[in-house]
């Protein structure tokens, strides 16, 4: 089997496998614990505290776990020599500079997108936004990350991201976290851009398909993407 038919057979499980985890996102629901006595947001929609661990998890997993189950099978390689797959001489990369041209193209319009996009002026989503707000706020006030609050993602999510946004714009407001919101968001997508730009030139499709793979893969990303509010 040619190396282009095998890249073409990864590729498409892979895209299908992405498609599978954002459909079936919503529906990984785990049983609310009635035992929780904390009253808030969980406790009324009767959601469990580890349905966003999961869904994130299965959607990073489920296509990482596909490319590199279909790279090991059509590639014929050895569990042990995995880390050739990251080697910089396993494909031969030639030189694209339509591709690259589409890159400058989707850096661009990301950035035209943030610089024109409303700013949200929407009431606090104190499911998100109230967690990372009295997180870092408390934080701030007992100079610990650890006491008093309750991290349900990460470190950076619910203490540091505010307190950077606070730090830069030097006052404590929501607009603050909102701008830092966009803006790491507009680097996500710029990162997303130019990962997907290397893996388009490593699977060595024809310069045709090699554009197609590039732009298809953008625009399903960068969807995905702002559809995390």
């Amino acid at each position: 089997m040619s190396n282009i038919l095998s890249n073409t057979k990864i590729f498409f499980g892979t895209i299908a496998s992405v498609v599978f985890s954002a459909f079936i996102w919503d529906k990984l629901n785990l049983p609310y614990d009635h035992s929780n006595t904390v009253i808030g947001i969980y406790s009324e929609l009767q959601s469990s505290q580890h349905n966003n661990l999961i869904r994130f998890l299965f959607f990073i997993l489920l296509p990482f776990s596909t490319f590199f189950i279909l790279f090991i099978h059509y590639y014929k390689i050895k569990t042990t020599q995995i880390i050739s797959i990251f080697s910089k001489d396993f494909h031969i990369i030639k030189k694209n500079n339509l591709l690259t041209f589409f890159l400058i193209i989707f850096f661009i319009i990301s950035l035209i997108i943030f610089l024109i996009e409303d700013f949200p002026l929407h009431k606090i989503d104190h499911f998100h936004e109230g967690l990372a707000l009295s997180s870092a706020y408390t934080s701030g006030i007992t100079n610990n990350y650890w006491h008093s609050s309750y991290i349900q993602n990460s470190l950076f999510s619910d203490f540091l991201n505010a307190k950077i946004a606070w730090s830069i714009a030097g006052d404590y407001s929501v607009g603050a976290l909102r701008v830092n919101y966009l803006f790491l968001r507009l680097v996500n997508e710029i990162l997303i851009i130019y990962f997907i730009y290397l893996l388009s030139k490593s699977l060595n499709f024809k310069i045709k398909f090699e554009i197609f793979a590039f732009v298809f893969l953008c625009i399903i990303s960068l969807y995905l993407n702002r559809q995390i509010e």
